[in-house]
Formats: structure tokens, sequence, C-alpha cells
């Protein structure tokens, strides 16, 4: 039964800064706010009713697990599952293969779906939940190389390639730029199977909470006849250790204008404005296909992510998880 008189979105912004602080470096990591958490909750792919807790007898959060049909025809769905960083094997193993069975009932009985699940577990340096996750599903667990996290060592300055401009949006007037800019994203990122289509009022919400508190800039590269075909947005943030870091947080590029050194030069201007804010360190996370792209321009991995596809209906099974009224709740809406 859910505690009462707990505030979960606090504390599942404090189970996030313990994981993340766990799983990177203090000069890197963002403290995750409340708020930020609320952000989530507004997107329609995060639906407050797919997401499960796993609580202590105090209300702490132990783990979770997140779960939701990717909109399209590609039979995939992505989750994800996080566990404390400091529970113990024997803790670990019991509370994925709740989780997992959660997701299972999550996507079959809530979403009708019966497909492949993507899921993220995090940093590869939680070495062991690989191990786990095998030892629970078996064979049925395929690796999939999702990323990485990479630091800049500084970039040189690059010109636009011949043909196109590179202007600074006017934050004040950014509303005017959404339809351009989802479009670009869905344009640059449908090649990739895991891929959701962005939505003109979740990109609103997503940018009032970008530059909410936050030293923000969105970059926007057009060609000869002024259509926009790319952009950046980058932020910088104060870390766990007190510093100050700059984040690429989104680079996207049309398919039919890649290649040509356009997202190079939008990463460089971006870099020489994050450094202007003060900002010690730059970082991005890149998907694998990009990856080669930023390696050439100098930046390094420091870190990689796990994802693991697996048939649905190959995960575990708990009669109880889900079925049970009193073992159900919902606090985050």
């Amino acid at each position: 039964v859910c505690p009462e008189g707990i505030n979960y979105v606090e504390e599942l912004s404090n189970f996030l800064n313990t994981l993340y602080a766990a799983e990177r470096f203090g000069e890197i990591a963002e403290p995750v706010e409340p708020e930020r958490v609320k952000i989530w909750f507004r997107s329609s792919n995060y639906k407050p009713e797919y997401l499960s807790l796993v609580l202590n007898e105090r209300g702490k959060i132990l783990g979770y697990g997140w779960a939701w049909k990717i909109i399209g025809n590609n039979g995939l769905s992505l989750a994800e599952i996080r566990l404390h960083p400091y529970l113990s094997r024997s803790e670990m193993v019991y509370l994925m293969r709740t989780l997992l069975s959660w997701i299972k009932y999550s996507l079959i009985e809530l979403q009708n779906f019966h497909g492949v699940v993507e899921l993220n577990l995090g940093s590869v340096r939680r070495v062991d939940t690989i191990n786990i996750i095998r030892e629970i599903v078996g064979n049925w667990v395929k690796e999939v190389n999702s990323g990485y996290l990479m630091l800049s060592s500084g970039l040189r300055r690059i010109e636009p390639p011949k043909g196109y401009r590179i202007r600074k949006i006017d934050l004040s007037k950014l509303k005017d730029e959404i339809r351009s800019i989802v479009d670009i994203f869905n344009n640059s990122f449908s090649i990739y199977d895991d891929f959701s289509p962005w939505n003109q009022e979740d990109a609103k919400v997503y940018y009032k909470n970008l530059f909410r508190k936050r030293k923000a800039v969105v970059f926007i590269a057009e060609d000869s006849s002024g259509e926009p075909v790319g952009f950046i947005e980058a932020y910088v943030h104060p870390t766990f250790s007190g510093e100050t870091a700059g984040y690429h947080s989104l680079l996207a590029v049309k398919r039919d204008h890649q290649g040509k050194g356009l997202g190079s030069a939008l990463l460089s201007i971006a870099e020489r404005w994050l450094r202007e804010q003060g900002a010690r360190t730059v970082y991005l996370h890149a998907v694998n296909k990009a990856s080669m792209l930023y390696l050439k321009l100098g930046f390094k991995i420091y870190d990689s992510y796990l994802k693991v596809r697996i048939p649905v209906l190959e995960l575990p099974e708990d009669p109880i998880v889900g079925l049970d009224p009193d073992r159900t709740c919902s606090h985050l809406k």
C-alpha cells in the first residue's frame, strides 16, 4: 500500500540525484529539481500511469520502471529501469524481476503492445546489471549500443559551409520557430528504429522548461533560400561539485543537408557560446551512428549507456504486479 503524506515528485527527484551522482562524476552531472520531474509528466510520452515506483517502508524510492509504446509501426517500445546504486545484489535481482514484470503488464495490458521492448539500463559502469537481466530472461536478451556521453577537448572555429548561414534565435520569438525545429528534428532522427516523433505541443513544454532557470541558446542553420535545415541547442548548468558545465543538449540537421560540415559548424558556434558563459566542461550525448563525427572533432568518450532488447512476451510474469488494487497508486499526475 502506498504510504500517505509523501511528496513522490520530490522523492523521485532525490532518487535520480543519488543515481546520477553515483553514475557520473560531479563535475558533469546536473542536479534534477522536482519541477523538471513535473515537466516530464506533461509530455505526451511520459504518462504517470506507465510508471511503477518501488518504495521502502519509509516511502523512499528504491527503483522504478517505466515503459511506453512508440508512435509508429516499427514494433518497438521503450522502457527504463533504474535501481538504487547501493542495494545488495540479491535486492537488485528481486527488484529487477519485479520491475520487468511490471513492464510486461504495462505494455501488454495497459498499452496493448506485444512486440520488442528496448530497455534503457543506464551507465555501463553498473556492469552487473546486464548479468542480472540475463539471469532473469536468459538468451532472449540482445544488447544494443545506445551511445556515449562525450567530453569536448575544445573545438576549433568552424565556419558554415558555402551557401549556409547560422543565426542565433531571439528567445522572445522562439514560439515562432517551434514548427521549423520540430520538422528538422523529425526529419533528422526518423532514420532510427527507436525514433518517436516530436510534436509542437511537447516542444513548447520542453523549451519552457529549458529556459526557465538556465542560460540557454538555440542556433538555427539556414540554406541559401532561408529555409531552416538544422539547429543546435545548448545550455550551462551547475553540477554536483559546484562547477559550471556546458551541455550540447540537441543537434539535428535535415538528412539532405548532412555530410557537408553543417553539424560541425553548429557545434563550433554553440561551444564558443558555452565557454563564454563560463563552462569549464562541455559535453554531449551521442547516438552510436553519430559518435565518429564527434571523435573526429576531438570529443572523448567519457561513458557509454547500456540498452537491451527483449521480446515482451519473454519477460517474467509476477501474477501480483499491477493486478492488486491495494498495491497500485498514482501520486504523480
